[in-house]
């Protein structure tokens, strides 16, 4: 290891392929692993640092392959990776050995990547960056290149979306801007956050294909990514000063492959709906609100196997007909949060206004083999709720539901508490309460069970003020929730974004920014909150 050097190469993995059954003579596949060791903030990842990790994991692998070296090693030769898919290269470094009682400081891993069983004659080596990080802390992203430099997005946002894609990369749209205090209008433009080289890159912008040359611009929009990799951007709200706000009734569909949109409409306009897929790769969109601020009152869905994955390219009357389609059952919902349970078996709705009341019961839809029903459900929230936070909590069978407000309209009181909701028990019991009383929470579920709890808005000021804090739930064996503390954001914020990433770390997008004095105005920077591991 170099302490003063810009990265630590663990250098030529081989790979001895299939080709020995054939008798041919075995070809190697050499991939160059650089370990990115600076960071744009201190302290250095290295600090304190004397052992290092190297694990290797992925489909078919019986056991790990594991490798502890002292951190003075400049080069590594890693073992031999056998061919298959989703292979990940993880890396820990330790005060001490590992094997004594040594604990973690930093780690980082690969994007998942393939090794591949029948190698090109001119194949040249693959290089692999993996980024170390300090474990309990935010850290702003850099790229390999120029590691000391703090990574951005291209432009502020708020109320944007931040979707992860099938390849580990973060797609990112919409939002709006501020101007003097005020929103002036919301964005059409996308981008891509690749964790793989810490860059920020232009996507397609919100535009309406083919011939994009009208703007989709919107925020608050629901967004999932579906089975086939592509991502679905249901509804929003576009600002049109001085028109005033307006529901958006399209839905895109973004290909990463290609970078394009398709669009076509949903049966209701929504601002802020609730979107969720189910097992079954179906998409249920539910509430919002329309163009007079009222709960919609059907919810819909759609079917990707039988609707365009790219809109344009199909008949609008057959579309219409066949996608989406509404639900019988009126299931009038805003301000509610949804997330899928048990597998995506259901689908459930937990919080938010009907339209006259704050409501207390969490709706359970499920595919009928026909169309989604509201399942009859007696699971009731112990506090209502609007705009609360949601995430699985422990595992699919239970949900986090934290904080929000006591009302739907102004004045609103924001709330500490949270709950759990134990869906395959069909019971709620009371979870810990949050560091500060906060609405529109960003909460991000991580592959272990626990759930981070990343800022919002707090009471104050005619919009509220932005909040710094954080928090990390912990599920208890007994049953029940311990918390952990995060460090303070640098930057207070709400209607941001918090993204697991493919290697369990928490990718921090934008918000707003308001204190007790000043102007709010809309972030542009970003954070990676890597937790500490349980293992």
């Amino acid at each position: 290891m170099r302490p003063n050097g810009p990265s630590y190469l663990a250098a030529l993995a081989g790979v001895v392929l299939g080709a020995l059954a054939t008798g041919c003579q075995p070809r190697v596949v050499n991939y160059q692993v650089r370990v990115v060791t600076s960071a744009c903030v201190a302290p250095s990842p290295l600090e304190n640092v004397t052992h290092m990790r190297f694990r290797v994991t992925g489909d078919g692998l019986e056991e790990p392959i594991v490798m502890v070296v002292p951190e003075t090693d400049a080069v590594v030769e890693i073992p031999e990776i056998p061919a298959g898919t989703n292979r990940t290269i993880e890396v820990r470094a330790y005060d001490g050995d590992p094997s004594a009682g040594g604990k973690v400081v930093s780690m980082g891993s690969s994007l998942p990547f393939t090794v591949p069983d029948v190698v090109p004659e001119d194949q040249t080596p693959t290089e692999i960056t993996i980024f170390l990080r300090r474990v309990g802390v935010f850290t702003p992203p850099s790229t390999a290149d120029a590691p000391t430099t703090c990574s951005m997005m291209l432009e502020p946002r708020a109320g944007h979306t931040a979707t992860l894609l099938a390849d580990g990369r973060v797609f990112i749209a919409g939002g709006y801007h501020l101007s003097n205090g005020n929103i002036d209008g919301s964005l059409d433009t996308t981008e891509i956050f690749n964790p793989g080289t810490g860059t920020f890159e232009k996507a397609a912008g919100l535009l309406v294909p083919p011939q994009n040359t009208s703007s989709l611009a919107r925020a608050f929009m629901g967004a999932v990514l579906l089975k086939n990799g592509q991502v679905l951007l249901a509804g929003g709200e576009t600002f049109n000063p001085p028109a005033g706000l307006f529901p958006v009734r399209s839905i895109l569909i973004y290909d990463p492959t290609t970078n394009t949109f398709g669009k076509f409409d949903m049966k209701l306009p929504r601002r802020r709906p609730g979107v969720a897929v189910d097992s079954g790769g179906r998409v249920l969109i539910v509430g919002g609100t329309d163009g007079q601020g009222k709960p919609v009152e059907y919810a819909e869905w759609y079917d990707p196997e039988k609707g365009p994955h790219l809109a344009r390219t199909e008949d609008p009357a057959d579309l219409a007909a066949e996608n989406p389609r509404l639900l019988p059952v009126k299931t009038p919902r805003a301000g509610m949060a949804v997330a899928p349970v048990q597998g995506g078996r259901f689908i459930a709705v937990a919080g938010g206004t009907d339209g006259v009341k704050l409501a207390d019961e969490v709706l359970f839809f499920n595919f009928d083999g026909t169309t989604f029903q509201a399942s009859p459900s007696t699971v009731r929230l112990r506090e209502v709720r609007y705009a609360p936070g949601i995430a699985p909590f422990k595992d699919s069978n239970n949900l986090l539901v934290a904080g929000g407000y006591n009302s739907s309209t102004e004045p609103m009181t924001s709330l500490n508490s949270s709950e759990i909701i134990a869906t395959d028990a069909f019971n709620v019991s009371d979870g810990q309460v949050l560091s500060q009383a906060r609405g529109d929470v960003c909460v991000a579920p991580l592959p272990d069970g626990r759930v981070v709890i990343i800022g919002g808005r707090l009471d104050g000021g005619p919009g509220g003020l932005s909040s710094a804090a954080g928090e990390m739930m912990i599920p208890n064996p007994s049953g029940g929730a311990s918390t952990v503390a995060l460090p303070l954001l640098d930057f207070p914020r709400y209607h941001h974004t918090c993204t697991t990433l493919k290697d369990g770390s928490v990718l921090v997008l934008g918000g707003v920014e308001q204190r007790a004095t000043g102007a709010p105005r809309v972030l542009q920077d970003v954070y990676i909150y890597t937790p500490p591991p349980l293992d």
